[in-house]
């Protein structure tokens, strides 16, 4: 359940939990929230590739905040389809000209 997993996020010690966690078939925006706020670089690059994962517009517009410095995270970030004008011009300054 979503709670089980947050816990399990809030309290992962071993490496490689919160990366596995990101890759499951389906997670919700609440997880997905608790990925991103986990500061896990592997892990938000988990969850950005991951297209059955539900990332809502505020917890894309974190990541977006914290991109200029995980530059792994720029190009599955690009791909996302629930990406917004809004976001895509915040992260356009650090985002190749390719990617865009």
């Amino acid at each position: 359940s979503d709670y089980e997993l947050l816990d399990i996020i809030a309290s992962a010690n071993l490496p490689g939990v919160v990366e596995a966690i990101a890759q499951r078939r389906e997670l919700s925006d609440t997880v997905s929230g608790a990925i991103i706020d986990s500061d896990n670089e592997m892990a938000v690059f988990q969850l950005l590739k991951n297209p059955r994962t539900v990332i809502s517009e505020n917890n894309l517009a974190k990541i977006a905040d914290k991109a200029a410095n995980h530059e792994i995270w720029h190009e599955p970030f690009v791909y996302r389809p629930e990406l917004t004008q809004k976001t895509v011009n915040k992260i356009a300054v650090h985002i190749s000209g390719s990617l865009l």
